[in-house]
This record gives structure tokens, sequence and C-alpha cells, in this order.
């Protein structure tokens, strides 16, 4: 109740400029396209699946940054921690399961680690890879039950197969690992210098890209009821769900936040979502 409400006040901050900082921060911009969204980088495979709600008792969340890419961290409001949207999204996947799993999630800074090399403008799905495989990465240890994500803060943006800079996705959860990277020059570009609406851009991106990364939808976890979008890949009919495939794209998350605020819940995943996770 506490966190609901610090988040309500965190919502209810930012709302009155969610407009104008779209409108400056996009103006101009080229809307982001169906194909740079669709299928980037985000099957995972089954015996992680399994690993992941069969056998994984331990959660730990890693969060590496360049220099200039710190996530935003420690409180946004008051006593509300940023990344407790994070922490919060996930409980509620192991509370639906009933399944005990200990999450250890970094709240401020000191927590994370800071990277300094190497220093590029565009990064590829085996860039970003080798940099995580490198600071000691491993999704999972089958000794102690536990699971890893690795998530890193770029100081670039993604580069495809064509080899050429899409400054549109925010972030991309790559294939068959538990790596996630978010390209901070578009959170940033989105956040146009309100740091509120920034934090909730980055938080929601993430629970976005680790509904993927933990099989969603229809990514390893199979579906309960027919809410998969298929003609957009792993993501959710439910416009109300954070795994609705506009809510990847820089152009409707405000529509996403306002509906949030409507119905004053701050669970970001929709119930059919949750339930494909309960059932799986």
């Amino acid at each position: 109740m506490v966190f609901r409400k610090q988040l309500n006040f965190l919502f209810s901050s930012i709302l009155v400029l969610l407009a104008c900082s779209f409108a400056s921060s996009c103006g101009g911009s080229k809307e982001i396209l169906e194909e740079q969204v669709l299928n980037i980088n985000k099957k995972q495979t089954q015996d992680n699946i399994s690993f992941f709600f069969k056998e994984m008792n331990n959660l730990e969340i890693k969060v590496y940054y360049q220099e200039s890419s710190e996530p935003y961290h420690g409180s946004g409001q008051g006593n509300y921690k940023t990344w407790g949207l994070t922490e919060n999204n996930l409980k509620k996947i192991f509370e639906e399961r009933e399944q005990e799993v200990t999450l250890t999630v970094p709240k401020d800074l000191d927590e994370m680690t800071k990277i300094t090399n190497p220093v590029q403008d565009n990064w590829s799905s085996a860039q970003i890879s080798n940099v995580v495989t490198d600071l000691g990465h491993s999704d999972k240890t089958t000794e102690d039950k536990k699971g890893t994500f690795s998530i890193i803060f770029l100081d670039g943006y993604f580069v495809g197969e064509d080899n050429i800079e899409n400054r549109n996705v925010i972030a991309v959860s790559l294939n068959g690992t538990n790596i996630i990277a978010v390209f901070k020059p578009v959170i940033e570009t989105m956040a146009d210098g309100n740091e509120r609406l920034g934090r909730f851009v980055e938080q929601s991106t993430i629970v976005h890209e680790m509904g993927h990364a933990l099989g969603l939808v229809n990514n390893g976890v199979g579906l309960t009821t027919p809410h998969q979008d298929e003609e957009h890949g792993a993501h959710c009919t439910n416009t109300d769900c954070v795994m609705y495939w506009q809510n990847e794209g820089r152009e409707n998350l405000v529509q996403f936040v306002q509906r949030f605020m409507t119905s004053g819940n701050v669970v970001l995943f929709g119930d059919e979502c949750l339930q494909d996770f309960k059932s799986f």
C-alpha cells in the first residue's frame, strides 16, 4: 500500500509535464516503424525458461553502465526507490506462481558497476554479448539454483543485421540469454530534461524486456488465453499491459502512463500475462 501511494504520487507529478515533454523530445523525429520492434532479440530458450520456473530459487539483477550513461537510481520521490518498480513487478510474477524466489535488485549507484571500455557510438547484439560476457555474466548456476540477469546501459544506439543505426530502439533482450541492453541516449531524448519522466520510461522499458526474457508473450511460456498479437511477435494484445507492442516504442508510452494513472495499478503486466506465468 505504501509503495502504491508513493508510485501514484510519482505518476501524478509527471503527468502534468508529459504532453509537452513528448512534444518537444519527439517532435520532428521519425515515428518508430513496426519492423524496428518486431522480434528484435527476444527469443528465450526452453532450457532457460524451465530453469526460471521449475528450479530457480534465487534471482539476481546485475547492472552495468558506461560513464555518462548511468541508470536512474536512488529515490525518485520521497522514500520510493526507482528500481522498486522493477523489483515489485518481478515479485508479482513469483507471487502469482506461489514460487519462493529471493530477489536481489540494486537500488543505488554504488550497487551497480561502471565500465570504461569499449567506447563506441553503435552496438550490435554480438558486441553487447561480448562485453557482458567479458564482465563475467552467466545466465544461471545450477548448483545454487540461481539465475542472473545482466542489464547494461550503453552510451550509444542499437544496430541490427543491416548495420544501420537505429535511434528508436530503447532496449533489447538478447536471444537465448539473460542479457538486456538499454540505450541511454534514447531514454534521455524521451525525457527531454524531465527526470521524473525519464525514471518511469527507463523502468517500464526494463520490465518490458524482462518480460520477454522470462518467456512472454508465447516466447517460452505458453498462453492460457489467446492474447498474443501474432502480427507483432512476442507481444500482448492488451493495450494496458506493458507487453503491448507499442509500449516498446517511443511514441505511445504517454498513453500507457495515463491509463495506469486511471487504474491506480502499479503492476505493469496485464492479467493475461500474469495468468500465463501462474499456469506455466
